[in-house]
């Protein structure tokens, strides 16, 4: 821990520094750091080339900082163990990057032990890890949602969470997140609109293209769901996975579509979807727009009475 903290020097760039000790000092490869950061492996390696030679040329020292320069590192160094831990999460085989994750996550408290955001990283970190068991077959093969056990379960509440979520990171996975709570809670429509935002974001991004493929399957368009599935396929990781997408691919010709029709009917619409996070963001910027536009007319309009007036005093008198 104290090495990590040594490392998040202020100087680096954040996205840079967090790069750099995932892959210096937590030992993911170039292309899981990649991963964890949703870019390709060419441009995370430049990055990193970046970084040191940057360190090199401003002489920045490795030194452990005092307790008055903890908190300024304190966000990058929870950044670092729960990007550690997503790693280990989503690829199941690395599953002791969980275990060290955690223990590094505790570990974060003891220079800041009242710090609201050590214990916030620590219980989303514990509650991720509690499902983990869930997600797995004996076999070792990813398990479908609607087969995971029932106590995971807590589709109605999900979306909201993750709206307020997105509040404070917009980020593209967590809107994908957000995409995929939508579609669990019964909001179909609004969450393949969602996913179609994210394509130019998470076009690399295996689970992006596997919950588009889940879900067109779902509505009844049967060939972009296989066209989906086989990019999923193709950017899958492990085996494990790729015979998991294999198999839902498979399932698409005999699947059945939204209230038990078979694929390419048309099914009955559904409850009324709650409005789109994106249409939300997009009206609240043309509410913003229109009062900064109104401003400034109420500005100039005062500025052109103020001009009237002082012309008024210049006038000659008859």
């Amino acid at each position: 821990m104290r090495l990590i903290f040594a490392c998040c020097h202020p100087v680096l760039e954040e996205k840079s520094r967090i790069a750099l000790i995932l892959r210096i000092l937590c030992g993911l490869s170039t292309l899981g750091v990649a991963a964890v950061f949703l870019e390709a492996e060419p441009t995370i390696g430049q990055r990193l080339s970046r970084a040191k030679a940057k360190i090199l040329a401003a002489g920045i020292p490795f030194a452990v900082p005092g307790p008055e320069d903890w908190p300024e590192r304190l966000n990058s160094v929870l950044n670092v163990v729960y990007r550690n831990f997503t790693a280990g999460y989503v690829e199941g085989a690395a599953a002791e990057l969980c275990g060290q994750s955690l223990f590094l996550t505790r570990l974060s408290g003891r220079p800041c032990p009242e710090e609201p955001e050590v214990q916030g990283c620590l219980g989303l970190s514990l509650l991720t890890h509690a499902c983990a068991s869930a997600r797995i077959s004996p076999e070792g093969q990813p398990l479908p949602p609607r087969v995971r056990t029932a106590r995971f379960k807590s589709k109605p509440c999900l979306p909201p969470f993750y709206a307020r979520l997105l509040g404070y990171e917009p980020a593209p996975s967590i809107q994908l997140t957000h995409a995929v709570a939508l579609a669990k809670a019964g909001h179909l429509a609004v969450a393949l609109h969602v996913l179609d935002i994210l394509a130019d974001p998470l076009a690399e991004y295996q689970f992006w293209h596997a919950a588009r493929a889940e879900y067109l399957g779902r509505s009844g368009n049967k060939p972009a769901a296989l066209a989906a599935h086989t990019r999923a396929i193709a950017l899958a990781t492990s085996p494990a996975d790729m015979a998991f997408l294999a198999q839902k691919r498979d399932s698409v010709d005999d699947a059945p579509g939204p209230g038990g029709q078979s694929l390419g009917t048309e099914a009955p619409p559904g409850p009324t979807p709650p409005p789109c996070l994106w249409s939300i963001q997009q009206r609240q910027k043309k509410a913003e727009k229109k009062k900064a536009e109104l401003s400034l007319g109420q500005v100039q309009q005062g500025g052109t009475r103020q001009r009237k007036h002082s012309l008024r005093r210049l006038e000659p008198i008859k």
